[in-house]
């Protein structure tokens, strides 16, 4: 009977054992990628045929970076143009939504743009933009990478 109760008791220190190794798991969210460094633009990709991929023609280059910050800010910079914005999620995580005026030579001045997010991961960040509500066919993915 000894036998028996060092047998349990030696498979109950030996579970302890690997609960207490085992790694902790922590999956990397959305907020994680976007906050851990500054996004540079890459180029535009163009959608003229409307199939929702960046495989068109390429647009183009610009000097524009975002830096997303955990508490909800956004540095954007633009050439020389610098701008204190806001951002959040929205619907579900699938699109980010910039509240502040992000080009403030455009007429009338926009205050709130909400982009689709085509793909976000470690190296690259893509937006989707529709060209216009006149032809929403037809939209601008807005490619960014790590700086």
């Amino acid at each position: 009977m000894n036998t028996m109760k060092a047998i349990i008791l030696f498979l109950a220190i030996l579970s302890l054992i690997f609960v207490g190794c085992k790694k902790s798991e922590t999956e990397t969210t959305k907020s994680d990628l976007l906050i851990s460094g500054i996004w540079i633009h890459d180029n535009d990709m163009l959608d003229t045929n409307g199939n929702l991929k960046p495989d068109d023609e390429r647009g183009l280059q610009k000097n524009i970076s975002f830096d997303f910050r955990k508490d909800g800010s956004l540095i954007y910079t633009k050439d020389q143009f610098i701008a204190q914005l806001s951002w959040t999620f929205e619907d579900d995580e699938s699109s980010i939504k910039i509240v502040g005026a992000m080009d403030t030579l455009s007429i009338p001045v926009v205050m709130e743009s909400v982009y689709s997010i085509f793909k976000l991961d470690d190296n690259e960040l893509i937006f989707y933009v529709m060209s216009s509500p006149s032809y929403p066919e037809t939209g601008t993915f807005k490619i960014y990478r790590h700086e």
